[in-house]
């Protein structure tokens, strides 16, 4: 069985009705659709109007808060693993550098 296809318009009005404080249960089964269906409408809807604005980089691009947080995030971790493996290439170099005798 093939999922039905719904209008925009029917998916707006629907979204309409819950939000006028109708019961999603209510609302779907006056509608005659599956009550998942309208939560995922509605739920959609809500996630797009609350998500953060988006963020200027300074180099004239336009990222979401989610994506500009998350390259905040992996270049602390970067950072943290560069300094890690300097650390490392000091110690080696200095167990491997060759004994200088005493002058």
């Amino acid at each position: 069985m093939m999922p039905q296809r719904y209008s925009d318009e029917f998916k707006r009005d629907a979204i309409a009705l819950v939000r006028e404080g109708g019961r999603i249960q209510d609302v779907a089964n006056q509608l005659g659709i599956p009550r998942g269906t309208l939560w995922g409408w509605v739920r959609k809807v809500e996630s797009v109007e609350f998500r953060a604005p988006p963020i200027d980089t300074g180099a004239g691009d336009l990222v979401d808060a989610d994506t500009y947080h998350a390259a905040l995030h992996r270049i602390a971790e970067l950072e943290e693993e560069s300094d890690i493996l300097l650390h490392a290439a000091v110690y080696f170099a200095r167990a491997l550098a060759p004994s200088t005798p005493p002058h």
